[in-house]
């Protein structure tokens, strides 16, 4: 049971370490185009939501992969090799953040 608990509390931490570091990425990170890789499909109750998968190109040319968060339905996402806009940490150029309404 003790295991158990431990498990869910660090579970429960580092879903809000993450939530708060893409909170900040989003307000202060580098703002960059990236190329959509990928978008995949999940059937809820209300509908679909899509996750956006994408690859940009950090300040020092090497290649990094991110993901959006769980997306409502937007007809120009469908298309794999579109352009979108995400913000990324410079300091940490790997952790990037999806900008809503791109």
């Amino acid at each position: 049971m003790i295991v158990l608990s431990a498990v869910v509390g660090l579970g429960i931490v580092a879903l809000g370490r993450s939530a708060y570091r893409r909170k900040r990425i989003r307000r202060s990170g580098v703002l960059r185009p990236a190329t959509i890789t990928e978008v995949q499909t999940a059937y809820l109750e209300g509908g679909p939501l899509f996750i956006v998968k994408y690859r940009y190109v950090d300040d020092a040319g090497v290649p990094h992969d991110g993901a959006s968060p769980f997306l409502s339905y937007d007809p120009t996402l469908r298309s794999t090799g579109n352009q979108c806009e995400i913000r990324f940490d410079p300091r940490r150029p790997e952790l990037s953040a999806w900008i809503e309404g791109t």
